[in-house]
C-alpha cells in the first residue's frame, strides 16, 4: 500500500486539506530542475495511506487547485 512518506522529498508546491474530511492533497514536484510535470497526490491525513495519484502539467495547477477548492479543500 503506497504511503505519502514518498513524496517526503518532494517539493510540495500547495497543500490542502479538507475540513472534517479524512483527506488531504498535495501538489508537488519530485525534481526541482524539471517543474512542467506535477504530482497531485491525494492521501489520508492521519495514515498517509494514498487514495488518488496523478500527473498534470504546470499550466493546469491553478484550475485543479481551483477544482479542490470548490469541494471544499483549503489551502493550509
Amino acid at each position: 500500500m503506497a504511503n505519502i512518506s514518498e513524496y517526503s522529498k518532494h517539493k510540495i508546491l500547495v497543500a490542502m486539506t479538507k475540513p472534517r474530511s479524512a483527506f488531504s492533497v498535495y501538489f508537488t514536484i519530485g525534481d526541482p530542475n524539471d517543474d512542467w510535470l506535477i504530482n497531485v497526490v491525494r492521501f489520508k491525513t492521519k495514515t498517509g495511506e494514498i487514495a488518488y495519484e496523478a500527473m498534470i502539467i504546470k499550466p493546469d495547477l491553478e484550475r485543479q487547485v481551483e477544482s479542490y477548492e470548490k469541494d471544499g479543500f483549503v489551502k493550509v
